[in-house]
């Protein structure tokens, strides 16, 4: 959803992950690539289930993803569609998505208000 640009990152959830802290540079800059990536994909906060295509969102070469993506990919599921999705990072998007919409259907009814008076 175009209208949710972004998510919080939380350098302390990010820092003191055991998964994150395990991963060589290369892995590390190739997850954090992905998950935003997957932010930005539709359906959102999700990635394509195909190691070519997840080695070039990632920005590495196939010969180098097939050496780092095994920590990588064991942080994402499988949906019912064959897309990867990250299970917080989904539930993040959500919730955004829930916020969202709550304030523009409060915005909305503010406005329907608005035209009454004038």
């Amino acid at each position: 959803m175009k209208d949710i640009p972004g998510f919080y990152f939380y350098p302390g959830d990010w820092l003191s992950n055991p998964h994150v802290s395990e991963m060589s540079d290369a892995q590390y800059r190739a997850y954090h690539t992905l998950l935003c990536k997957s932010w930005l994909s539709e359906p959102p906060a999700t990635l394509p289930n195909d190691d070519a295509l997840l080695a070039r969102l990632a920005g590495v070469s196939m010969e180098t993803w097939q050496q780092i993506s095994a920590p990588i990919k064991a942080r994402f599921k499988v949906n019912g569609n064959d897309r990867l999705y990250h299970p917080k990072l989904l539930a993040t998007f959500k919730e955004a998505k829930r916020k969202y919409e709550n304030r523009a259907k409060a915005a909305s009814q503010r406005w329907k208000k608005d035209e009454y008076k004038a």
